[in-house]
C-alpha cells in the first residue's frame, strides 16, 4: 500500500512539471500532421520543431492537376528560430544560411510548390509531383529538383540546383556533390550547399544514400497525344502547307486536321504589272491584283494589310507576328480588330 502511495504521489510530481501547453501541441501535431517528425529527416531528431503545431490542413496542385495535402504551421518562438539557426549552421560549417528557421515552409514546399520564403505551406509528400507525369527524371542540371533518397526508396530532402560542376564525384550520396543546392532544412533554415553537405547525407548523420533529379515536363503532341499520356483538343498548324488556289494554302495539325488559311506575301515582293507573287508559306502563287492598293480595309499597326481575297500583304516588320499568329488586323471603318 505504501508503495502504491508513493508512486501515485511521484505521478502527480510528474504532472505538475510537465508543460501541458508543448505536451497537447506535440500530440495533435502528430495527429494532424500524420507523424511529421518521421517524414523530415531534421524533425526526428530536432526538438525545437515539435513545439509547433499544424492549424490547418490545406491543398495545392501539381502542373498535371494532382491534388497535394499541405500543413499551415505555428511559427517558432524568435529564441526557438535563434537556436535552431545556430544549429544548423555549426552543423554544417560549409553551408552558407540565406534565410533563417522557421516552420512556416519546408524542403518540399520550397522545391516542388514555390521557391520563396514567405511560402505558407509545410509539404510532407512530394511524391505525386513526379509520378502524375508533371515531372521527369532528369541529370542534374541547374535549375532541376533534387531528391535524396534513403536505402528503402523514400524521399527525405528535396533541393533546388543552382551551379553544376564537372569532374569525378565523391560518390558520396550518389554524384550529389557534383552540385551547389539550394534548400530548406526541414524547421531549420534555407541554405545554399554542395550537394553532400548537407544533414541528410552520412557525412552529417542522415540516412540518403542516392539522389534523383527531376525537371518539368514539356509536352510534345503528335495526334493530340503527348508521350507522357496526355491529351489535348486544342489545335498547333505548321507546316506542311498545301497550295489550294490562287487566295488560299491549307496547313496541317499534328492530329492531321487541316485548317483553309490566306496566301502571305511580303510587300517587297510586288513587282510591276504582275498579277501574282509567291507565298511565304507554301511556296505558291498568290494573286494580289495588278492593283496592289486595293486593300478590304484590314490593315495592322505597321501598314500590313489583307486583300479582298484574304492574301495577307506583309511588311517586314510583321513578318514574325503574322508566323506565330500574334498579328492584328483592324477594320480601318469598324475600328474592331481580329488576330490573323
Amino acid at each position: 500500500m505504501k508503495k502504491l502511495v508513493s508512486f501515485i504521489s511521484l505521478f502527480f510530481v510528474f504532472l505538475l512539471s510537465v508543460n501541458f501547453d508543448t505536451f497537447a501541441g506535440i500530440i495533435e501535431q502528430k495527429n494532424i500532421e500524420n507523424n511529421i517528425n518521421t517524414i523530415e529527416t531534421l524533425d526526428s531528431y530536432d526538438s525545437y520543431a515539435a513545439q509547433t503545431k499544424a492549424t490547418t490542413i490545406d491543398y495545392v496542385y501539381t502542373p498535371n492537376g494532382t491534388r497535394v495535402q499541405v500543413f499551415c504551421r505555428d511559427e517558432m518562438s524568435y529564441s526557438t528560430i535563434q537556436a535552431c539557426n545556430q544549429r544548423g549552421d555549426a552543423l554544417v560549417p560549409e553551408a552558407t544560411r540565406i534565410s533563417s528557421s522557421t516552420t512556416k515552409y519546408n524542403c518540399h514546399s520550397y522545391a516542388w510548390y514555390r521557391a520563396s520564403t514567405s511560402n505558407p505551406y509545410w509539404m510532407n509528400d512530394p511524391s505525386s509531383y513526379y509520378t502524375d507525369g508533371s515531372y521527369e527524371e532528369s541529370v542534374g542540371n541547374v535549375g532541376d529538383i533534387i531528391c535524396y533518397y534513403d536505402n528503402s526508396g523514400f524521399n527525405l530532402h528535396s533541393g533546388i540546383v543552382i551551379a553544376k560542376t564537372s569532374g569525378k564525384s565523391n560518390g558520396i550520396c550518389g554524384n550529389s556533390d557534383l552540385v551547389t543546392v539550394r534548400s530548406k532544412w526541414g524547421a531549420w533554415g534555407l541554405y545554399e550547399h554542395r550537394g553532400d553537405q548537407c544533414p541528410y547525407t552520412s557525412t552529417y548523420g542522415g540516412e540518403a544514400n542516392y539522389v534523383k533529379y527531376y525537371r518539368k515536363h514539356n509536352h510534345n503532341f503528335v495526334n493530340h497525344y503527348c508521350s507522357c499520356g496526355k491529351y489535348t483538343t486544342s489545335h498547333d498548324y505548321h507546316a506542311p502547307y498545301n497550295w489550294i488556289d490562287y487566295s488560299n494554302h491549307t496547313d496541317t495539325c499534328g492530329c492531321g486536321d487541316l485548317k483553309v488559311q490566306g496566301h502571305a506575301v511580303l510587300s517587297e515582293s510586288f513587282m510591276p504589272g504582275q498579277k501574282y507573287a509567291t507565298c511565304l508559306l507554301c511556296g505558291g502563287s498568290a494573286e494580289i491584283g495588278f492593283i496592289q492598293l486595293d486593300s478590304s480595309g484590314k490593315v495592322s499597326v505597321n501598314g500590313s494589310y489583307l486583300l479582298p481575297n484574304g492574301v495577307a500583304v506583309l511588311l517586314e516588320k510583321d513578318l514574325n507576328s503574322f508566323i506565330n499568329g500574334s498579328l492584328i488586323f483592324f477594320d480601318f471603318e469598324k475600328k474592331d480588330s481580329y488576330v490573323s
